[in-house]
């Protein structure tokens, strides 16, 4: 089996027999390749698909949508397109080399990381810095201003997804979307401050409106899903970290149970 997506998939928050792609193959008795890189859209998340299937040639592939940012990945991903950037197609933007006192602090000062979050509170409160801009947008289809926005963004995930079922069908690959909502979406304490950073009114909020967009989106191109936010609703446990913004462990626990229970059949 193979597991594509961006950071959720790829899981450097935890340890690696913690995430959810070792969980399910524990669970489901196969060994299933984690293909997720930071970063990656839907688009590269097929460019990874057709490269990786002539060596692998899986049976599975379990494709993370996380309706936080993909649909905009989506898009920037067309448009970097027309205008690359240096590097291969399909391969994430370049980053810069983080310096190695910085790396020891990022791994040991409590401090450091304090530091950092306000460093991104300062960035996000100025209505100039293109950090805010990008968060608004990615935020805003999360309310009702932002429907036209999503209602644009459709088409293009539309026909990411028509190519990933295409590739599956093709190498006679079972495929399987996972859909994997924000925090503030699950955990609906963190919405009223996650709305305000951006300028949002939290009370224009519709949290499940993009998850559902996708739904109607894979239903109507008859593929399967696994709609994640109810399970990570219902565990009392936190599933999310408290500042990354990504799953916990208990969050890859929930996960990988709440995967297998789609592929036995079970979406409850």
């Amino acid at each position: 089996w193979i597991a594509l997506g961006d950071s959720f998939t790829m899981s450097v928050q935890v340890n690696e027999q913690e995430t959810f792609v070792n969980q399910l193959g524990e669970l489901r008795g196969v060994h299933i390749w984690n293909a997720g890189v930071d970063g990656f859209s839907t688009w590269q998340a097929n460019l990874r698909l057709q490269q990786l299937q002539l060596s692998l040639k899986p049976e599975v592939a379990v494709l993370t949508f996380f309706t936080g940012n993909d649909y905009q990945d989506n898009e920037r991903f067309l448009a970097m397109k027309k205008h690359p950037l240096p590097g291969k197609a399909g391969e994430p933007i370049p980053r810069k080399e983080v310096p190695a006192l910085t790396r020891w602090l990022l791994a040991h000062s409590h401090l450091y990381a304090h530091y950092r979050i306000r460093q991104a509170q300062h960035d996000i409160n100025d209505p100039q810095n293109p950090t805010r801009a990008n968060w608004r947008d990615e935020l805003a289809i999360f309310s009702t201003i932002g429907g036209a926005r999503l209602k644009q963004l459709t088409p293009i995930t539309r026909s990411a997804l028509e190519r990933f079922k295409s590739i599956c069908n093709y190498h006679s690959i079972t495929p399987l979307v996972a859909i994997a909502p924000p925090a503030f979406v699950v955990d609906e304490a963190r919405l009223d401050a996650t709305f305000r950073m951006v300028g949002i009114d939290p009370s224009t909020a519709v949290p499940e409106q993009p998850q559902q967009q996708l739904i109607t989106l894979l239903e109507q191109l008859s593929i399967p899903y696994c709609d994640l936010s109810g399970a990570l609703k219902q565990t009392p446990t936190p599933s999310y970290l408290t500042f990354d913004g990504h799953w916990s462990v208990h969050g890859h626990r929930t996960v990988a149970e709440q995967l297998n229970r789609c592929l036995s059949g079970d979406r409850r």
